[in-house]
């Protein structure tokens, strides 16, 4: 049986709804911005840049979900 929150990807019409506080959360714990340590390797660079690809995938699905609020808002 698929749910909206199944483990698999089938099913799925569009992404569960973001919470705006995730969102925040995540930008605090995972601040865009690379660490005082020149000797940053390569993996760990990337490891970085997927955290801010998520976040700003995930800031993306919320503003597209606030301005379909918006747009069906009854007038």
């Amino acid at each position: 049986m698929n749910t909206p929150y199944s483990s698999t990807t089938e099913g799925f019409d569009s992404p569960p709804a973001i919470p705006r506080d995730l969102v925040i959360w995540l930008k605090t714990q995972f601040p865009n911005s690379l660490p005082g340590n020149i000797n940053i390797s390569d993996r760990e660079l990337g490891a970085l840049f997927g955290e801010q690809q998520v976040i700003a995938h995930l800031e993306s699905i919320l503003q597209q979900q606030e301005e379909d609020i918006l747009h069906n808002v009854p007038t």
